[in-house]
């Protein structure tokens, strides 16, 4: 997911209200539960379990679908909804944030302005009026936020989301350095609790300056269990193409509860490392990510029989795209059954592959001349 969808998604998650009767262990955390582990029928069982307001229901039944069927179907999902309780405001700033996730802010903007004052003027319906601004003018959306920073009746996680809006419109406004010197400048106690929210973190890691290394690596220093940190910093080393710092740091936040098992597997991939790889793979729990990758491990461990055992698999599950077919026919021409790999590359001819395909196709026809 894209950083500006990751830390809009936090806004829906952090948005919504509490379902049924209050408990020791919460429904609403115990839903996010769920939904976070793939447990989508457990999930959806729960949801029909459960006494609470009819709109909110329908709102977490879309966050069910969001996770599980795709944005799309979510947003439908909400609109339907919407026609049924045309006043609710619930409805509106859920589906408001979901045409926002769809890169659509003129359709976001239309439920939100009609709505009263009183209404507005609540600080969540404030944050989807900074992410709408974020998505059609980044300098008005600086503004707004700034504006909104001098309200002294907000309370400290109010200001830290505040904080993490106006750190994202820099970045959007291409103001990388800045936004990093911003989030240097804030008191102690503040960097502290930003740096304990994971999407926060990301941002941080994500900021294209000089001094972002060095930054998290203090930090990380300062906050040695600290998983988020670890994380961010995996990421800032991945993206500079040092893929050993990189592995060091995504095995710490692994090990500290965040599933980073899939990104590590790839790195130890590119590292030619794949019985490590397949250590990780083997914990992914996505188990379509799990296939693909392990595909490729073997392809990159050059375990041809093993990677062309898993093509019915994929197909079954629909995984099978250009990029896997011309990789099942390098493997094909690898293993000698040159008929069958020159096939396949005949068929990706009009595909993005199709430089590479004609290139093993043209190796085979030189090879195997009569």
């Amino acid at each position: 997911m894209p950083m500006y969808h990751l830390l809009l998604f936090f806004c829906i998650v952090s948005t919504l209200g509490p379902l049924g009767k209050s408990s020791e262990a919460s429904p609403e955390a115990m839903f996010q539960t769920l939904i976070e582990t793939q447990r989508y029928n457990e999930a959806k069982a729960f949801l029909s379990s459960i006494d609470g307001e009819p709109e909110l229901l329908r709102v977490y039944e879309s966050f069910l679908l969001q996770h599980r069927d795709g944005i799309e179907k979510a947003r439908a999902y909400l609109e339907k909804a919407l026609a049924e309780y045309p006043q609710s405001t619930v409805l509106k700033e859920h589906l408001a944030q979901l045409y926002l996730l769809e890169k659509k802010p003129a359709k976001a903007q239309a439920l939100v302005q009609g709505l009263p004052p009183e209404t507005t003027q609540q600080f969540r319906f404030v944050q989807v009026q900074i992410n709408i601004f974020l998505q059609q003018d980044p300098r008005r959306a600086l503004n707004l936020i700034t504006e909104h920073l001098r309200n002294k009746t907000y309370s400290a996680e109010y200001k830290r989301l505040l904080h993490t809006h106006l750190i994202t419109a820099l970045k959007t406004l291409g103001l990388e350095h800045n936004a990093l010197q911003y989030f240097k400048n804030l008191p102690a106690k503040v960097k502290t609790a930003l740096t304990r929210e994971p999407n926060f973190a990301l941002l941080l890691g994500d900021i294209k300056s000089t001094e972002t290394i060095p930054t998290l690596e203090t930090l990380t220093l300062e906050q040695p269990k600290n998983r988020n940190l670890a994380q961010a910093l995996g990421r800032s080393y991945l993206r500079q193409g040092q893929h050993r710092n990189a592995l060091t740091y995504f095995k710490r936040a692994h090990a500290l509860g965040t599933p980073l098992a899939l990104e590590i597997a790839d790195i130890l991939e590119q590292l030619k490392r794949p019985q490590e790889a397949l250590f990780y793979n083997m914990q992914v729990k996505n188990k379509d990510a799990k296939l693909l990758q392990r595909f490729r491990i073997y392809l990159s461990a050059e375990q041809y029989p093993r990677a062309i055992a898993l093509i019915e698999n994929l197909k079954e599950r629909h995984l099978v795209d250009d990029r896997t077919r011309y990789q099942y026919a390098y493997a094909l021409a690898k293993l000698g059954n040159v008929s069958q790999s020159m096939a396949i590359c005949r068929q990706l001819a009009s595909s993005a592959y199709h430089t590479q395909a004609k290139a093993l196709e043209n190796v085979l026809l030189q090879q195997h001349r009569p």
